[in-house]
């Protein structure tokens, strides 16, 4: 498969994955209606669904009312950034299980981006799943740490100082990924944060696009 193909099939994906998010925030139904503007309802035409031309085109908003469904950074990470990522790792290193792992981790971090919540507590299932594959050899210098970082971002949870769709998050990467490289995903997540953290001016912001930032970087250096 080509990169060019390989990048259009992955944008659909994303886009697909966007959309169904959306409606699931918005308690809207998932199938029954094509693509359609939340705002004035008007179904949207073929030329609209190209991932990202559309939405430069259309300057991310309805044309039938002006009002603008998506902000610029959300687009640009969405519909640019973590279709090129995955579509390097499918590359790279060909379809597999954590690749599919990232698509779900995609469509939570989108849920989260739009509604500061998310529906992750499933992840602790597949954190069993991957754990028993063992993706990953570690040596025991790395595994005392982890599992004090593992506890306190527990804690952090529990006491709602962090999000707690996100504890589920980390677990699954320290299964997926091994202690040592665990506390590595966990350094990448913070500096990703930095940024938005720093200069947004809200009060609580999503976590999980940035723990999936620090996943895709993680598969692509593996």
């Amino acid at each position: 498969m080509t990169i060019f193909s390989t990048i259009i099939i992955n944008g659909v994906i994303c886009s697909t994955l966007c959309c169904l998010a959306d409606r699931l925030v918005e308690s809207r139904s998932l199938w029954t209606n094509r693509s359609y503007c939340f705002s004035c309802g008007k179904t949207l035409a073929w030329f609209e669904l190209f991932p990202f031309i559309s939405g430069l085109i259309s300057y991310l908003r309805c044309r039938h009312c002006g009002r603008r469904f998506s902000s610029w950074p959300l687009f640009l990470l969405f519909e640019v950034f973590f279709p090129i990522s995955l579509s390097a790792i499918y590359l790279l290193h060909g379809a597999s299980l954590l690749l599919f792992v990232t698509y779900l981790l995609y469509f939570l971090a989108r849920e989260d981006a739009v509604s500061l919540s998310t529906h992750s507590d499933w992840l602790l299932f597949i954190s069993l799943f991957c754990f028993q594959q063992k993706f990953w050899v570690d040596n025991n210098e790395a595994i005392l740490p982890a599992l004090v970082l593992l506890f306190l971002l527990a804690f952090f949870s529990y006491t709602k100082r962090m999000g707690a769709g996100d504890f589920p998050f980390f677990l699954l990467a320290l299964s997926a990924f091994g202690p040592s490289r665990f506390l590595l995903f966990v350094f990448s997540a913070a500096v990703s944060a930095l940024p938005l953290f720093l200069f947004s001016q809200a009060k609580k912001q999503p976590f999980l696009p940035s723990l999936l930032t620090a996943w895709l970087l993680l598969l692509l250096v593996n």
